[in-house]
Parts: structure tokens; sequence; C-alpha cells
């Protein structure tokens, strides 16, 4: 080999080592190349720049460190919020149930406040509250309409009873005849309505009574006229002729007028009668019996509650 040729090996073989040291301290990937990180000491791709790299400036730039995700209990805790059960009681849901005293009425109309009678159980389960209620029909009136009130003061289970008197009526002319229901609205705190209960009133022209003016008879046989009195009171509402039909037991009659024909009036009517029944000898002996009175007008009739008597004969 010539000397020239010797300067010329030497001189690419000093060119390799210099390409070759330059490589190295450039960092340049190559098989045997030692991986880089990151300022978080994880593995940076080749391809993706470090977050020293990253700025253009060359000033190193922190990396950001990412936010723990949310913890999420895996049992509730232990201190419960406001609205729990221990804290918020239900509000009481009170219930109502109707019965009758008295549902029926028989009589002159219109008739007396007290016609007719019903009362109503009011109940709660807890307390304290307040319940309004109102009587009701059913067309949604009442002889009472008025709002009231029930105060229940205590904590536990009550009840209260109230009463209610309706005395509604049908129109003239009498006899007139009306069936209806009552009931109990609650509106505070719930909104229901209680159970139906029949009332029913029956409008007369007139009424009829008999009431004694004497008492038994005891004496001598037969006995005196007049021994045994009776009083037929007669309530009319209208202006009108009658028939008063005096009865015994035996539908006979020892009256000197069994049947009389009268004149009604407007208002009270009374009517005189007698009897002198009496059992027959041998004495002592005695008689009990009773006696109606029944009153027909040209469009009624009424017969008087029965009134009993008895007669004593002596010797």
């Amino acid at each position: 080999m010539t000397n020239t040729q010797l300067r010329a090996l030497r001189g690419t073989v000093s060119a390799v080592a210099v390409f070759a040291a330059a490589a190295v301290l450039a960092g340049c990937t190559s098989p045997g190349a030692i991986p880089r990180t990151s300022l978080a000491g994880q593995p940076v791709a080749a391809d993706q720049p470090s977050p020293v790299d990253a700025n253009p400036a060359g000033n190193p730039t922190p990396a950001t460190t990412p936010s723990p995700p949310p913890v999420h209990p895996s049992h509730p805790s232990s201190h419960p919020s406001s609205s729990s059960s221990g804290s918020h009681r239900p509000a009481p849901s009170p219930t109502v149930v109707v019965s009758a005293v008295d549902s029926s009425y028989t009589g002159l109309c219109p008739p007396p406040t007290d016609a007719t009678e019903f009362k109503a159980v009011i109940t709660v389960q807890s307390g304290p509250t307040t319940v309004t209620f109102r009587w009701t029909t059913s067309n949604g009136g009442d002889s009472d309409p008025s709002t009231q009130t029930i105060t229940f003061p205590g904590n536990g289970h009550q009840s209260r009873t109230v009463y209610h008197n309706e005395h509604f009526y049908p129109p003239a002319p009498y006899p007139a005849h009306i069936t209806d229901w009552v009931a109990v609205d609650l509106m505070t705190p719930v909104q229901t309505q209680s159970n139906h209960v029949g009332i029913a009133i029956n409008c007369v022209p007139l009424t009829a009574a008999i009431k004694r003016t004497s008492d038994d008879y005891k004496g001598p046989c037969p006995p005196p006229a007049g021994a045994t009195g009776f009083d037929l009171y007669i309530n009319s509402t209208v202006d009108t002729n009658a028939t008063i039909s005096w009865r015994l037991s035996n539908n006979g009659d020892s009256g000197p007028n069994p049947d009389l024909n009268v004149h009604l009036a407007v208002g009270m009517n009374v009517f005189h009668h007698q009897e002198n029944v009496y059992p027959p000898a041998p004495y002592p002996a005695s008689h009990s019996d009773y006696v109606i009175a029944t009153v027909t007008t040209a469009g009624y009739s009424v017969t008087a509650t029965r009134v009993n008597f008895t007669t004593y004969c002596t010797l």
C-alpha cells in the first residue's frame, strides 16, 4: 500500500469515529440506545417529545400530575340526613264512621230541629292534629252546612264522637215523604267522605194523640156516665172536615158518640170522650181494655196511639 492510500484510509476511520461519537452525544436512537424517561419517571415513546423536549425555549416545564378520581364509599354515611324517618312523622290520617240515633220523623212540617239525630265517630292514629269537617246530604246541602273543628291534643290513637240533627222536609201539600242519606265530609288534613246513613221524613197534615182525663174507675157497677174520660188532641196544618172514630180492643165502643163528624181548624183541636164499659157480675170483678181513635179527612187518616184503662167493680 502506498503512502497516499494509507493516509486516505486513516482519514476515513477518523471520520467514522467522529460521527459515531457525535451520534452518541446527540442521543440519536439506535438499536443499543438508552430509553428516554419523562421527569415523572415514566417511559416516553420514541416519537413523542418528553416534557423537557416539548418546551422549545429550552426551559424545563414540570409535568402536570392528574387529579385522583373521586372516592365513592361502599356503605352509606353513619350520619342520617335531616329527612330520615327518625326526624319526620307522617301526617295523621283521620277516619270517620256515621250511624243513626233516630233516622226517621213522622209529623207536622216544618219538623222540629231535633226531628232526627245522627252521630259520627272521628278517629286519628296519632296527633296532635286538628280535623275540620261538615255534615252533608246527597245534594251537598244540609240543615247545618257550617264547617266544624275538632282538636286532638294527644300523641297516640284518639277518637271523638259528635252529634247532628237533620230537619229538612218536603214541600206541601201534605202528606208528603222524602228519603235521603246523611254523611260527613272530612276537609282537613285529608279530604274524604264517610259512609252514608239513610234518613226518612214524613210530613202529615195532622197528628192525633189521646190523653186520659181521669183515673181508673173503682166502685159499684154499672159505673156512672163519664167514669173514665179521655181527650183527643188533633193538631192540624189545614182547615178541613174530619171524622173521629173511637174503638175498644173488640172494635166496639160504649161511648155516646163512637163516630163523630167534626171541623178541624188550623192549630190544636181537642175533643172529649168517655167510656163506661165494665165486667159482668158477680162482683168483685175487673175489666182491662184500651181505647184508640182514628181521624179521617178527605186525603189522610191517622190513628192515635192506644191508651189502656181498667174498671174495678166492687160489691
